[in-house]
This record gives C-alpha cells, sequence and structure tokens, in this order.
C-alpha cells in the first residue's frame, strides 16, 4: 500500500442532513471505504463540527431547518479555518438555478436524491484524492518558503559574499557582504562589473561570459576600485542544478583577500 492510499483511507468526512435515515445510508456506503465519518443534523452543528475536526470533506443537504445548506456553505467559505474544505451537496432539488447556486457559493460537485451508491464513492473518492494533491501542495509550498527563508538568514550571517544569477549571466540576489565588498546599495544586474579594476575587468568579464555560455565553474583573483582605495578579492561561480534538471543559474562567491595579497607581497 502506497503512502498516498493510506492518506485517502485516513481521510475525515462530515456528513450532513437533518434526516436520521439519509445519514445512516452515506453512513454504510462510505464506512466500506475506510474513512473516518463525522455526522451533523443542522448546519448549525456541521460548522462546530467542521471547526472542530477539520474534515477532508463534507457531504451537505440543501433542505435543512434553522441554517440550510447553503447558509451553511457560506458560513464556512467565509472562516479561514474550513474555506478551503470542499464541500459536496447531496440533495432532492435539481433545479439549473440551484445547481448554480451551489457551485457560486463555492461546492465543487452536486449529487441529486436519490443517488447510486457506487456514483457517490466514486465522486467522494476523486475529490479526496484532490483534496490530498492540493494539501501536499500547500505543504510543499510551505517548506520551500521555510527553506528559502533559512537560506536568506544564512546568506546575511555569511563572512563571504554571495550572490546568485540567473540563466543569461545577470545577478538577481546578492546578500549584505557582496554588497559591502563591492559598495554597492544593491548590486543587480551587471552593474558590479563596473567596480572591477580597469586592468582585470576585460578578463574577468571574459571569464564570466564563458562561465555563462558553457556553464562552467570558474574562480579568479581580481582589483576591484572603490571610492578611496583598490582591493583584491576571490571569486568563484558555480552552475545551479536542482537534482539534475537543467541550468536554474548560478550561485557566486566573493571573498576580500586584500589583507592576504598585501602579506604575500611583503614575503616577497
Amino acid at each position: 500500500m502506497s503512502s498516498h492510499e493510506i492518506d485517502l483511507k485516513q481521510a475525515k468526512v462530515l456528513m450532513v442532513d437533518d434526516t436520521p435515515a439519509n445519514i445512516d445510508v452515506l453512513r454504510k456506503v462510505l464506512a466500506k471505504e475506510g474513512y473516518q465519518l463525522f455526522f451533523a443534523n443542522s448546519g448549525e452543528k456541521a460548522v462546530k463540527i467542521a471547526n472542530r475536526a477539520l474534515p477532508d470533506l463534507i457531504l451537505l443537504d440543501v433542505m435543512m431547518p434553522g441554517m440550510d445548506g447553503y447558509e451553511t456553505c457560506r458560513c464556512l467559505k467565509q472562516t479561514e479555518a474550513t474555506q478551503n474544505i470542499p464541500i459536496i451537496f447531496i440533495t432532492a432539488k435539481n433545479q439549473v438555478e440551484d445547481i448554480i447556486e451551489a457551485f457560486q457559493l463555492g461546492a465543487v460537485d452536486y449529487i441529486n436524491k436519490p443517488f447510486r451508491q457506487e456514483e457517490v464513492c466514486m465522486r467522494v473518492s476523486a475529490h479526496l484524492q484532490t483534496q490530498i494533491l492540493f494539501k501536499q501542495r500547500e505543504h510543499l509550498i510551505k517548506d520551500l518558503r521555510n527553506s528559502e527563508e533559512r537560506f536568506r538568514l544564512l546568506a546575511h550571517a555569511s563572512p563571504i559574499g554571495i550572490c546568485q544569477a540567473d540563466r543569461q549571466g545577470k545577478v538577481v540576489y546578492t546578500n549584505k557582504k557582496w554588497q559591502n565588498i563591492f559598495s554597492l546599495s544593491e548590486n543587480l544586474g551587471e552593474s558590479w562589473l563596473q567596480v572591477i579594476h580597469v586592468s582585470d575587468r576585460e578578463k574577468v568579464e571574459k571569464l564570466w561570459k564563458n562561465s555563462v555560455h558553457n556553464n562552467k565553474e570558474c574562480s579568479t583573483k581580481f582589483r576591484i576600485s572603490l571610492q578611496n582605495e583598490i582591493r583584491w578579492v576571490h571569486a568563484h561561480v558555480i552552475p545551479l542544478h536542482y537534482e539534475g534538471s537543467q541550468l536554474e543559474g548560478f550561485v557566486g562567491t566573493v571573498e576580500d583577500i586584500t589583507e592576504f595579497k598585501q602579506a604575500e607581497e611583503q614575503i616577497i
């Protein structure tokens, strides 16, 4: 059994109907699938249970005393905790305007009574699988955002300058250390090339363009011209791939080695 099937069997389904016989029929049909089942005989109770249990799917009758199915759906869709729960209406109301209203309120499906048991099972299963995929996507997005935030924090704290360039070699991200080394406030695009000492610029530009064109790793030392001084830096660039994917861009590092070069010259 795959992890996807395990998730489906653990799915929570809330059934809402004011007629006990209808609830009983649905319970017998869905219990065979192994779902965790919850029941409510009114819209008010359905809202409370939904907020507490956070089901993966809701089967909702329309014609109920007090808060009817439409109002229940509207209430659920206006609440952050329940607004993404898929709702399937199961009702004897089969006029076109009834169906249109249901979908306008955010329902994902509409089943007429009397229903066929096999049809209910298939539709419930299909929408649960879609909901599982939706939740997996949300988790992946959250993990990606957390990963990006960790990268930003690490880059911000790094004693080495870090940049990221797109596939054309245009710099799209730099950390604070990179900006400090080049004395540029943001240092995006190709502005960093203008800071390179005139005697080294052609060599560095050629090496950079060759690395971008051939997707090759490169490393070099060169001088940069700041307002009142000339400093030495060591730069290293590697192509950026994600798990064997096509080229995503480049990651570069730069380190100020001025003191090292000065010490080297004194020894010589």
